[in-house]
């Protein structure tokens, strides 16, 4: 059994869906781009988020079967690092009545997810917000994110535990910034602004 995942320009891909670890190939090369470790549970769903630098997976049994798992994981595909797992059960459930995660999207401008479970449940969320892709380039450093709610602020400090943060210009609509070369060590995070 396979899921499949378009990623516009770069093709079609399939994602293998047995059971630990999840393969993300592109095809029609067949060339395996990357492993995702620590999927449990059959691959039922699979999105990708933004560019593609994202991916979400679903576990789902067969029909007539339940997932030993029934989590939403966020993974970094040029590191098959695991970023997140979302728990996504409104309600307890026994280990061996989970639904299955069936059906799952994003949007486009990458703010919000859906997904829809075998037994009729309907959830829309909000995006995480991901850092994606550092690049030191002779403009300075830009940064890219997905996810948040569509207005951001990049701020940056000099040490991770300690002073202020500041803003590095003004908020933006945009899902990028570039920012001067630091002359020392730098820190940056991207906030997402309320709507």
């Amino acid at each position: 059994m396979a899921a499949f995942g378009w990623l516009s320009g770069s093709g079609l891909y399939e994602i293998n869906t047995l059971p630990l670890p999840v393969y993300l190939v592109q095809l029609p090369e067949g060339r395996l781009l990357r492993t995702l470790d620590g999927q449990i549970g059959t691959l039922a769903v699979v999105a990708f988020v933004g560019e593609g630098d994202i991916v979400m997976t679903g576990a789902g049994g067969s029909p007539g079967f339940t997932s030993d798992d029934n989590a939403l994981r966020f993974w970094r595909v040029s590191d098959g690092t695991e970023l997140l797992k979302l728990e996504h059960l409104p309600v307890p459930y026994s280990n061996s009545d989970r639904p299955s995660i069936r059906s799952l999207v994003v949007s486009r401008d990458t703010t919000r997810y859906a997904f829809a479970r075998d037994d009729g449940f309907i959830a829309v969320a909000r995006m995480p917000l991901f850092l994606t892709r550092p690049e030191l380039g002779t403009a300075g450093l830009e940064i890219h994110w997905v996810g948040g709610t569509g207005r951001y602020q990049v701020q940056q400090r000099s040490s991770l535990t300690a002073g202020s943060w500041e803003d590095a210009g003004p908020p933006t609509p945009d899902r990028h910034a570039t920012l001067p070369t630091p002359a020392a060590a730098s820190f940056i995070r991207v906030l997402s602004l309320p709507e």
